[in-house]
């Protein structure tokens, strides 16, 4: 198993990246069109505090989103920083053992 479904199954390459990624701009999607929605329901309702606190509270939910999905980034790019460290320590290991 040498082809795609291969790489799925063997771990060798981590795809959480991508995932991370598609979920980022799923989640935006969803923040944007419930602050809208809750601001339109809140400034037709006729609670201008409710209003303006979804004017603060949307904005600040987009970065809490953006700062969520970079810090699994973060974490997943660790985790293939070290794969590669250990790597490069079986190879020069493999290099020294060589006559």
């Amino acid at each position: 198993m040498d082809g795609l479904l291969g790489r799925f199954l063997s771990f060798d390459k981590m795809i959480t990246g991508t995932i991370v990624k598609i979920l980022y701009y799923v989640l935006l999607v969803i923040v944007i069109i419930g602050g809208v929605f809750f601001l339109l329901q809140s400034l037709f309702s006729g609670r201008f505090g409710v209003f303006l606190f979804g004017l603060i509270t949307v904005p600040l939910a987009v970065i809490y989103v953006r700062i969520l999905c970079e810090m699994m980034i973060v974490i997943f790019r660790i985790s293939d920083n070290l794969s590669a460290l250990r790597q490069m320590k079986e190879k020069e290991a493999s290099d020294k053992t060589l006559p």
